[in-house]
């Protein structure tokens, strides 16, 4: 498995840790290529 990139929110132009996150899948080759933060 390669290394997925990870993302984080941004709030008032500070970036801010996450609690959760899930796997963004890359249409083309249908593997995973990125973590995106999760709302909760």
């Amino acid at each position: 498995m390669s290394v997925l990139i990870g993302f984080e929110n941004t709030v008032a132009g500070r970036l801010q840790p996450v609690s959760a996150t899930l796997e963004s899948y890359d249409p083309f080759t249908g593997k995973p290529w990125a973590l995106i933060p999760v709302t909760e």
